[in-house]
């Protein structure tokens, strides 16, 4: 990782808590919703077992940018909480920040990061652009090793995928909250790896009311899909590793 950082990157909540309990770390990031334990949980466990004056400092990372979510990461021990999207240069400051001198010590304000368009919500465009291509060198810049940059695009196949079987389960039983939830939970992930146009379809998604929902929530949880397919294909192409099946399919 750039910055003068290594990165040890694991695939779950309880392979996290094993490699954090076998190595030592000078910090940890974790992603509030990874799979398994959550990084809350994560969070929580580490926090028993340290000793007395230890106090590793931990971010916890989330799409979901609301007040509770904050509150609960620091409920749980985080010395930061960052939102999705972020700037990678921000996850460099913040890192910075908390594993200088005094090291150990939480984020003075713990205020979640501003998004690349400057405020606190998710940058969106209203030009049909599928990736935008910064991003995807801001991501590049975070590291030069391939299995990090694999990694992302695994990620946001693990999340897309199941994020729009929601999204259709939502459809088939006329659950309006959770199609809104997920509509909102797949922007987060197209918009962090810089999918502009699945980013805003997902907000128009988001947005939709009732009626709509009822009448054209198919044709767009469709069109989410196509666009999470173009998603992936440029991923993959730009990072390497192999598409999933389960996205081609």
């Amino acid at each position: 990782m750039k910055g003068g950082h290594t990165a040890t990157i694991v695939a779950d909540g309880e392979s996290a808590i094993d490699e954090l309990q076998t190595n030592d770390y000078d910090m940890a990031i974790l992603d509030m919703q990874m799979p398994g334990m959550s990084g809350l949980e994560v969070c929580r466990i580490v926090r028993i077992g340290e000793t007395m004056g230890e106090n590793m400092p931990i971010i916890i990372l989330s799409a979901n940018a609301t007040p509770q979510a904050k509150e609960e990461a620091i409920e749980s021990g985080a010395s930061s909480f960052m939102t999705k999207p972020f700037r990678p240069e921000e996850l460099l400051r913040r890192i910075s920040t908390l594993t200088s001198d005094n090291q150990g010590s939480s984020d003075p304000e713990m205020i979640p990061l501003t998004s690349p368009n400057g405020d606190n919500s998710p940058s969106e465009t209203e030009n049909d652009v599928d990736i935008n291509y910064s991003i995807l060198s801001q991501l590049r810049s975070l590291s030069n090793m391939d299995d990090f940059l694999i990694n992302i695009s695994h990620s946001f196949d693990n999340d897309a995928y199941s994020t729009l079987n929601v999204l259709r389960d939502a459809i088939k039983t006329c659950n309006y909250a959770a199609f809104t939830d997920a509509a909102h939970a797949l922007k987060g992930s197209a918009l962090h790896v810089g999918g502009e146009s699945l980013g805003k379809l997902c907000k128009d998604a988001e947005l939709l009311d009732y009626d709509t929902f009822m009448k054209e929530g198919g044709e767009y949880v469709t069109r989410m899909g196509l666009q999470v397919r173009r998603v992936s294909a440029t991923l993959h192409r730009e990072f390497g590793g192999h598409i999933s099946e389960k996205l081609q399919n």
